[in-house]
């Protein structure tokens, strides 16, 4: 953390109530040196009107706050004697489930950022600026708003990785350990894994690689970060183990995998016919493969709710996201966005995701990844007959991006490619 040499002042019992009673957002940060902890609370203080900040020096000083009062948000430095940060956040996840944990570390210390994978949301390289210090917390609180539901946000907030579809886990692992598969080999496998991709992209975009632009292809995540660190990826998320025993979890994320490719390829031909910029075809196709995630998350986790949705749905004529929204207070995308940006993915996709099925309420109102997940989406759900409310097309929106004339001919070419895909299958 950034930090000036003055004495920290410790916070008081009375501090804690008041801060809980203010019904301000709690953030505590943690590290074992007091002139860190101090430079950062003059650093941070011009949003004490916003925030109540909390500083303890050390792990078992920030334990002994989350005991008596849980936080929203804590920020840790890695290396700390005794009890690291990547211990703290393990303990604080298993304990505190909903509190959403960012980690600061150096350069170096690239083996201590790979064992806190599953401990940490959010990655930070040390030296921090305190501008992306303040803009990373702001955008965890508007995500956490997404979800008002308090059991919805701890399932969020205590997931670490996404399973993975069995046969692609089966592939990643014997492309790396075949020694005659280049790094772009494993890279075009990973890309078609939802699990996988959003892991990378979690950890490439972090700020401790410190890239000049944000990736949205989990192929070039691979060909970046290179083979070593996918293998301690792998062996560090276990991401299709914890699944193996759970056949119904299984059969959905297998299920939700094929509709996320056939969403994603759709995605990924519309952008181009948009004449989006090669990042932008990237980030249409990822959220089209992961616009799914939180309607896996309500059916793993909430199945006989998620059955409720279901029947909702058709007794009534409704859209499964309305039939969501009126048992959970969400539709799975809020979740799906929710969990996307705590993992601090780009905006294009977290955006993307978060407005597919209601455009016009986005800030961004000209062509972009959004519009063809939107198309996507309208195309896919046009086409399989599965569902008794008809997603539509935002023909405002439409008509404000300028493609109103355009979309039955896209939808018409759509259609051809489908057909002739399954004509080589």
């Amino acid at each position: 953390m950034c930090g000036e040499d003055l004495r920290v002042k410790t916070t008081s019992t009375a501090q804690l109530g008041e801060a809980v009673t203010s019904g301000k957002p709690r953030i505590l940060f943690v590290d074992d040196e007091a002139n860190i902890l101090q430079g950062l609370r003059r650093s941070l203080h011009p949003m004490a009107q916003e925030w109540a900040m909390e500083f303890a020096q050390g792990s078992e000083a920030a334990l002994a706050i989350l005991a008596a009062n849980p936080v929203d948000v804590i920020v840790t430095d890695m290396r700390m004697p005794g009890m690291d940060g990547a211990e703290l956040l393990t303990k604080v996840r298993k304990a505190w489930p909903q509190v959403t944990r960012i980690i600061l570390s150096a350069h170096s210390d690239q083996e201590n950022v790979l064992r806190s994978i599953n401990a940490a949301h959010q990655f930070l390289v040390k030296p921090c600026d305190p501008d992306l210090l303040r803009s990373i917390i702001a955008r965890a609180f508007k995500l956490r708003d997404l979800v008002t539901r308090p059991s919805l946000r701890s399932l969020i907030a205590k997931l670490n990785h996404v399973p993975s579809v069995p046969e692609l886990y089966a592939q990643i692992n014997a492309a790396l350990a075949d020694k005659a598969s280049s790094v772009r080999d494993i890279g075009d496998i990973v890309a078609r894994d939802v699990g996988f991709s959003i892991k990378l992209l979690q950890i490439v975009n972090s700020a401790f690689f410190g890239l000049s632009r944000r990736l949205t292809s989990a192929s070039e995540a691979t060909v970046l970060l290179g083979v070593d660190i996918v293998r301690s990826i792998v062996l560090s998320t276990k991401v299709f183990a914890s699944l193996q025993a759970n056949a119904p979890a299984t059969g959905a994320i297998t299920t939700l995998w094929h509709r996320g490719m056939r969403t994603g390829d759709c995605a990924r031909i519309l952008a181009r016919k948009m004449g989006l910029v090669r990042r932008e075809v990237d980030a249409a196709f990822f959220a089209g493969l992961v616009h799914d995630v939180g309607y896996l998350l309500l059916r793993v986790n909430l199945p006989d709710e998620c059955a409720r949705c279901s029947v909702l749905a058709s007794t009534e004529g409704i859209t499964q996201g309305e039939a969501e929204i009126r048992v959970f207070g969400v539709a799975n995308e809020g979740i799906a966005a929710s969990l996307l940006g705590t993992w601090g993915l780009p905006d294009t996709i977290v955006e993307a995701i978060a407005y597919m099925h209601r455009p016009s309420e986005s800030l961004t109102q000209v062509p972009s990844p959004l519009t063809a997940l939107h198309l996507a989406e309208v195309f896919d759900h046009v086409g399989d007959g599965s569902a008794s409310g008809k997603l539509e097309l935002d023909e405002a929106y439409l008509a404000r991006v300028g493609l109103t004339d355009v979309v039955a001919a896209w939808f018409e070419d759509l259609q051809t490619h489908i057909e002739a895909m399954q004509g080589v299958s």
